[in-house]
């Protein structure tokens, strides 16, 4: 159970792995959009097009973080 615990604290401190309150900013954001875009489904389809987008943007830089690592 030790190396959960350890492996969570670790994805805790890293910056590009979204937390709750990143999830629900980047919902409420899409939400709103989606509102004002007035889009089939409206605010909860721009959710989760909002959660996505962060979602996205951030495997993007955690990839380009894995691929400048010096390899050894």
């Amino acid at each position: 159970m030790e190396p959960l615990k350890e492996l969570c604290r670790e994805m805790a401190r890293d910056p590009d792995i979204m937390t709750f309150s990143d999830i629900a900013n980047a919902a409420s954001r899409g939400a709103v959009a989606g509102h004002k875009a007035q889009i089939p489904g409206g605010a909860l389809t721009g959710a989760v097009l909002g959660v996505s987008l962060e979602a996205s943007r951030r495997v993007v830089i955690i990839t380009e973080k894995i691929r400048n690592q010096p390899r050894g």
